[in-house]
Protein backbone atom coordinates (compact mmCIF):
# COMPACT_ATOMS: atom_id res chain seq x y z
CA UNK A 1 0.00 0.00 0.00
CA UNK A 2 2.66 2.35 0.93
CA UNK A 3 4.60 1.53 -2.16
CA UNK A 4 1.27 1.69 -4.48
CA UNK A 5 0.98 4.85 -2.85
CA UNK A 6 4.48 6.16 -3.04
CA UNK A 7 4.44 5.46 -6.87
CA UNK A 8 1.31 6.75 -7.09
CA UNK A 9 2.87 10.65 -6.02
CA UNK A 10 6.01 9.70 -8.32
CA UNK A 11 4.05 9.14 -11.22
CA UNK A 12 2.03 12.20 -10.66
CA UNK A 13 4.77 14.37 -10.02
CA UNK A 14 6.78 13.05 -13.78
CA UNK A 15 3.24 14.00 -15.34
CA UNK A 16 3.23 17.33 -13.98
CA UNK A 17 7.07 17.51 -14.94
CA UNK A 18 6.49 16.24 -18.45
CA UNK A 19 3.35 18.71 -18.84
CA UNK A 20 5.31 22.01 -17.43
CA UNK A 21 8.34 20.77 -19.83
CA UNK A 22 5.55 20.34 -22.91
CA UNK A 23 4.31 23.91 -22.15
CA UNK A 24 7.97 25.42 -21.65
CA UNK A 25 8.79 23.71 -25.28
CA UNK A 26 5.57 25.47 -27.09
CA UNK A 27 6.43 28.56 -24.99
CA UNK A 28 10.13 28.56 -26.56
CA UNK A 29 8.37 27.45 -29.85
CA UNK A 30 6.60 30.76 -29.86
CA UNK A 31 9.19 32.92 -28.76
CA UNK A 32 11.92 35.02 -30.96
CA UNK A 33 14.99 34.35 -29.49
CA UNK A 34 17.56 36.90 -29.93
CA UNK A 35 21.29 35.75 -29.49
CA UNK A 36 25.04 36.77 -30.29
CA UNK A 37 25.18 39.46 -32.99
CA UNK A 38 21.40 40.89 -33.44
CA UNK A 39 20.72 37.38 -35.27
CA UNK A 40 17.39 35.81 -34.36
CA UNK A 41 15.87 32.22 -34.68
CA UNK A 42 12.02 32.15 -35.64
CA UNK A 43 10.40 29.35 -34.62
CA UNK A 44 6.81 30.77 -35.27
CA UNK A 45 3.73 28.97 -37.03
CA UNK A 46 3.27 30.68 -40.66
CA UNK A 47 0.10 33.06 -40.85
CA UNK A 48 -1.48 31.12 -43.25
CA UNK A 49 -1.55 28.07 -45.52
CA UNK A 50 -2.01 27.72 -49.11
CA UNK A 51 -2.86 24.01 -49.82
CA UNK A 52 -1.02 22.73 -53.36
CA UNK A 53 -1.74 19.41 -52.66
CA UNK A 54 1.44 17.21 -53.53
CA UNK A 55 2.98 19.27 -56.13
CA UNK A 56 6.83 19.68 -55.98
CA UNK A 57 6.64 23.72 -56.20
CA UNK A 58 9.85 24.65 -58.06
CA UNK A 59 8.96 28.21 -58.37
CA UNK A 60 7.43 30.90 -56.77
CA UNK A 61 6.06 34.57 -57.48
CA UNK A 62 3.79 37.31 -56.12
CA UNK A 63 2.53 40.82 -56.75
CA UNK A 64 0.23 42.62 -54.87
CA UNK A 65 -2.78 40.52 -55.66
CA UNK A 66 -1.65 37.10 -56.55
CA UNK A 67 0.81 34.26 -56.31
CA UNK A 68 2.27 32.07 -59.14
CA UNK A 69 3.54 28.93 -58.83
CA UNK A 70 5.04 26.23 -61.15
CA UNK A 71 5.89 22.28 -60.81
CA UNK A 72 8.75 21.63 -63.54
CA UNK A 73 7.86 17.74 -62.33
CA UNK A 74 3.91 18.24 -62.64
CA UNK A 75 4.21 20.65 -65.84
CA UNK A 76 1.86 23.04 -64.60
CA UNK A 77 1.18 26.98 -63.73
CA UNK A 78 -1.40 27.67 -61.68
CA UNK A 79 -2.08 31.66 -60.01
CA UNK A 80 -3.81 31.68 -56.52
CA UNK A 81 -5.11 35.43 -54.91
CA UNK A 82 -3.73 35.94 -51.73
CA UNK A 83 -6.63 34.32 -49.95
CA UNK A 84 -5.99 31.01 -51.28
CA UNK A 85 -8.27 30.61 -53.93
CA UNK A 86 -7.47 28.99 -57.41
CA UNK A 87 -7.57 31.88 -60.05
CA UNK A 88 -6.01 30.39 -63.47
CA UNK A 89 -4.44 27.06 -64.06
CA UNK A 90 -2.29 26.15 -67.40
CA UNK A 91 -0.35 22.94 -67.85
CA UNK A 92 3.04 23.12 -69.37
CA UNK A 93 6.00 21.84 -70.08
CA UNK A 94 7.85 23.78 -67.41
CA UNK A 95 12.29 24.44 -67.06
CA UNK A 96 12.70 23.64 -63.12
CA UNK A 97 13.51 25.97 -60.68
CA UNK A 98 12.93 29.41 -60.02
CA UNK A 99 12.40 29.45 -63.46
CA UNK A 100 9.75 32.06 -62.97
CA UNK A 101 9.26 36.13 -62.31
CA UNK A 102 7.22 38.84 -62.82
CA UNK A 103 6.47 42.54 -63.77
CA UNK A 104 3.96 44.50 -64.03
CA UNK A 105 2.19 42.82 -66.96
CA UNK A 106 4.09 40.21 -67.56
CA UNK A 107 4.75 36.52 -66.40
CA UNK A 108 8.04 35.09 -67.90
CA UNK A 109 9.07 31.28 -67.33
CA UNK A 110 11.62 29.14 -68.90
CA UNK A 111 10.52 25.92 -71.16
CA UNK A 112 11.88 22.71 -70.74
CA UNK A 113 13.49 23.30 -74.15
CA UNK A 114 14.77 26.38 -72.61
CA UNK A 115 13.28 29.25 -73.80
CA UNK A 116 12.52 31.95 -71.82
CA UNK A 117 8.30 32.26 -72.41
CA UNK A 118 6.15 35.75 -71.98
CA UNK A 119 2.37 35.28 -70.85
CA UNK A 120 0.10 37.83 -70.22
CA UNK A 121 -0.30 37.83 -66.28
CA UNK A 122 -4.17 38.13 -66.52
CA UNK A 123 -4.98 35.13 -68.98
CA UNK A 124 -1.95 33.16 -68.89
CA UNK A 125 -1.80 33.63 -72.97
CA UNK A 126 1.51 33.71 -74.85
CA UNK A 127 2.97 36.88 -75.62
CA UNK A 128 5.90 36.17 -76.85
CA UNK A 129 9.40 34.31 -76.53
CA UNK A 130 13.27 34.53 -75.92
CA UNK A 131 15.30 31.76 -77.91
CA UNK A 132 19.00 31.17 -77.31
CA UNK A 133 20.57 27.51 -77.12
CA UNK A 134 22.87 29.34 -73.86
CA UNK A 135 19.81 30.58 -71.68
CA UNK A 136 19.99 27.75 -68.53
CA UNK A 137 17.49 28.40 -65.51
CA UNK A 138 17.17 30.31 -63.07
CA UNK A 139 14.97 33.18 -64.61
CA UNK A 140 14.96 37.01 -63.15
CA UNK A 141 13.82 40.54 -64.18
CA UNK A 142 13.91 44.32 -63.68
CA UNK A 143 12.57 47.07 -65.65
CA UNK A 144 15.42 46.84 -68.29
CA UNK A 145 16.60 43.34 -68.49
CA UNK A 146 16.05 39.64 -68.52
CA UNK A 147 18.58 37.63 -66.92
CA UNK A 148 19.11 33.88 -67.18
CA UNK A 149 21.43 31.12 -66.02
CA UNK A 150 24.02 30.77 -69.16
CA UNK A 151 27.32 28.57 -70.31
CA UNK A 152 30.23 28.79 -67.87
CA UNK A 153 28.32 29.13 -64.46
CA UNK A 154 27.73 32.58 -65.67
CA UNK A 155 24.28 35.25 -65.87
CA UNK A 156 22.69 36.10 -69.45
CA UNK A 157 21.66 39.45 -69.85
CA UNK A 158 18.70 40.36 -72.45
CA UNK A 159 17.31 43.46 -73.76
CA UNK A 160 13.53 43.17 -72.62
CA UNK A 161 12.18 44.92 -75.77
CA UNK A 162 14.49 43.71 -78.15
CA UNK A 163 15.19 40.51 -76.54
CA UNK A 164 18.46 40.79 -77.70
CA UNK A 165 21.73 39.26 -76.01
CA UNK A 166 23.66 41.96 -73.99
CA UNK A 167 26.41 40.52 -72.31
CA UNK A 168 27.44 38.06 -69.36
CA UNK A 169 27.98 38.38 -65.74
CA UNK A 170 29.26 36.99 -62.66
CA UNK A 171 31.50 33.27 -62.29
CA UNK A 172 29.89 30.97 -60.01
CA UNK A 173 31.87 27.72 -59.13
CA UNK A 174 28.79 25.58 -59.78
CA UNK A 175 25.35 25.55 -61.57
CA UNK A 176 23.63 29.10 -60.43
CA UNK A 177 20.18 28.16 -58.57
CA UNK A 178 18.74 31.67 -58.07
CA UNK A 179 18.88 34.72 -59.82
CA UNK A 180 17.60 38.12 -58.19
CA UNK A 181 18.35 41.53 -59.77
CA UNK A 182 17.45 44.69 -57.76
CA UNK A 183 17.82 47.55 -60.52
CA UNK A 184 21.17 48.05 -59.11
CA UNK A 185 22.97 44.90 -58.19
CA UNK A 186 22.37 41.36 -59.39
CA UNK A 187 22.55 38.57 -56.78
CA UNK A 188 22.58 35.27 -57.72
CA UNK A 189 23.48 31.99 -55.90
CA UNK A 190 25.25 28.36 -56.23
CA UNK A 191 24.25 26.13 -53.95
CA UNK A 192 26.77 27.49 -51.29
CA UNK A 193 27.58 31.19 -52.19
CA UNK A 194 25.45 34.21 -53.13
CA UNK A 195 27.41 36.66 -55.41
CA UNK A 196 26.50 40.22 -56.03
CA UNK A 197 27.39 41.97 -59.18
CA UNK A 198 27.02 45.56 -60.16
CA UNK A 199 25.47 46.94 -63.24
CA UNK A 200 29.12 47.35 -65.02
CA UNK A 201 29.93 43.33 -64.34
CA UNK A 202 31.95 43.95 -61.67
CA UNK A 203 31.77 41.16 -58.57
CA UNK A 204 31.16 43.26 -54.97
CA UNK A 205 30.54 40.31 -52.92
CA UNK A 206 30.35 36.72 -52.15
CA UNK A 207 28.69 35.60 -48.90
CA UNK A 208 28.53 32.32 -47.69
CA UNK A 209 24.61 31.26 -47.85
CA UNK A 210 24.54 29.30 -44.50
CA UNK A 211 23.82 26.04 -45.86
CA UNK A 212 22.57 24.02 -49.33
CA UNK A 213 20.82 27.11 -51.57
CA UNK A 214 17.53 25.97 -52.92
CA UNK A 215 15.72 29.66 -53.56
CA UNK A 216 16.43 33.20 -52.98
CA UNK A 217 14.32 36.31 -53.26
CA UNK A 218 14.80 40.29 -52.52
CA UNK A 219 13.23 43.47 -51.20
CA UNK A 220 14.62 46.70 -50.77
CA UNK A 221 16.65 46.09 -47.63
CA UNK A 222 17.23 42.21 -47.53
CA UNK A 223 17.75 38.91 -49.24
CA UNK A 224 15.91 35.69 -47.93
CA UNK A 225 17.45 32.48 -49.39
CA UNK A 226 15.55 29.21 -48.66
CA UNK A 227 17.88 26.24 -47.35
CA UNK A 228 17.40 22.68 -48.25
CA UNK A 229 17.04 21.74 -44.40
CA UNK A 230 14.01 24.08 -44.45
CA UNK A 231 15.55 27.39 -43.19
CA UNK A 232 15.06 30.77 -44.28
CA UNK A 233 18.21 33.24 -43.44
CA UNK A 234 17.56 37.46 -43.81
CA UNK A 235 20.44 38.63 -45.08
CA UNK A 236 21.04 42.07 -44.59
CA UNK A 237 21.97 43.79 -48.10
CA UNK A 238 24.25 45.97 -46.87
CA UNK A 239 26.81 44.47 -44.13
CA UNK A 240 25.88 40.66 -45.09
CA UNK A 241 24.72 39.95 -41.67
CA UNK A 242 22.35 37.28 -40.78
CA UNK A 243 19.45 39.08 -39.20
CA UNK A 244 17.18 36.63 -38.93
CA UNK A 245 16.04 32.74 -39.39
CA UNK A 246 12.71 30.91 -39.93
CA UNK A 247 12.43 27.49 -39.42
CA UNK A 248 9.89 27.22 -41.90
CA UNK A 249 9.91 23.65 -43.49
CA UNK A 250 10.60 20.35 -43.49
CA UNK A 251 13.23 20.33 -45.72
CA UNK A 252 14.15 19.24 -49.57
CA UNK A 253 13.90 21.28 -52.40
CA UNK A 254 11.87 25.10 -51.64
CA UNK A 255 11.12 28.02 -53.53
CA UNK A 256 10.40 31.68 -51.83
CA UNK A 257 9.25 34.84 -52.76
CA UNK A 258 8.32 38.06 -50.97
CA UNK A 259 6.03 41.52 -50.97
CA UNK A 260 5.92 44.60 -48.83
CA UNK A 261 5.32 42.78 -45.47
CA UNK A 262 5.14 38.76 -46.00
CA UNK A 263 7.54 35.65 -46.94
CA UNK A 264 5.59 32.99 -49.08
CA UNK A 265 8.12 29.43 -48.64
CA UNK A 266 6.56 26.87 -51.01
CA UNK A 267 7.37 23.02 -50.73
CA UNK A 268 6.42 19.59 -51.28
CA UNK A 269 4.99 18.52 -48.66
CA UNK A 270 3.77 21.93 -46.86
CA UNK A 271 2.12 23.86 -49.78
CA UNK A 272 3.09 27.45 -49.63
CA UNK A 273 3.59 28.49 -45.99
CA UNK A 274 2.60 32.71 -45.20
CA UNK A 275 5.25 33.89 -42.89
CA UNK A 276 5.63 37.53 -41.53
CA UNK A 277 8.66 39.43 -42.65
CA UNK A 278 8.77 41.20 -38.92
Amino acid sequence: MLLEAAGRGIFARFSEEKEAAKDRSLRERRTVVSVAGNYQKDLDQPLSTIEAGTMQITSLAVDEKHIYFSSGSNDILKVYDKNGRLIASKNYVGGGRNALCLDEQTLYTISSDKKVLLLNKSDLAPKGELTDDRIKEPLGVDDSFIYTGFQGYKIGIYDKESRAFIRTVGHHVSDIIAVCPDGRNVYSADSSFIQVTDQKGNITANMPSGGVVCSMALDQRCVYVSLYDGRIRIIDKISGANIREISAGHGGLSAIAVDDQRIYYGSVRSGIRVFSKR
